[in-house]
């Protein structure tokens, strides 16, 4: 029988040594009783992600007007309107694996977007950095939570930048919720 694992550290490695493994047991205590060994779970501890409310709607602050539920939404956006977000990338941040707009559909259909940004570290010109996207489209269904990519804005990113976003559509109306950031 195997013995009891209850943790992803191991024993006589140096805290050097245990940064260079990417990965962590779950610590679920495994027995091994009914297995001829312990079945491990890794988990990734590379990928670390943040999630950044609406900032701003046009010229109006914390812009959430509704409730779905128990999740407040920007109700509204409508053709021509933008939702806009400003956050700092954390230091740890070494590269972005995805920056989606998290939004609950209103409607099945495809939806059109688009988004820009400009970042910079300090010291930098303010848009020493941009990035655009143009009529952007994706298929998404009414009252199920959907991510819209748009990554490719923050190709140049990185730790302890600013970063100002402003997201566009000429759909008549999106739910916006906030932006997910997925780094390593």
């Amino acid at each position: 029988m195997a013995e009891e694992q209850t943790n992803g550290i191991e024993e006589g490695l140096s805290i050097v040594e245990q940064k260079r493994i990417p990965y962590a047991l779950t610590g679920h205590k495994h027995t091994g009783v009914g297995d001829d060994e312990a079945k491990l779970d890794l988990v990734d501890i590379e990928n670390k992600e943040f999630f950044v409310p609406v900032t701003a709607n046009n010229g109006q602050a914390f812009p959430y007007t509704s409730v779905l539920g128990t999740v407040w939404v920007y109700d509204g956006l409508t053709s021509g309107q933008s939702n806009y977000f400003v956050f700092s990338i954390p230091e740890n941040f070494r590269s972005l694996q995805k920056l989606q707009v998290v939004i609950i559909p209103d409607a099945s259909e495809t939806i059109q977007f688009d988004a820009r940004a400009s970042y910079a570290a300090p010291g930098e010109d303010q848009e020493a950095h941009t990035g655009t996207i143009t009529n952007s489209t994706q298929a998404v269904t009414s009252d199920k939570l959907a991510e819209l990519d748009i990554s490719s804005l923050l190709e140049d990113v990185g730790a302890g930048d600013y970063v100002g976003l402003q997201f566009t559509s000429n759909t008549s109306s999106l739910r916006v919720i906030g932006l997910k950031v997925k780094y390593s």
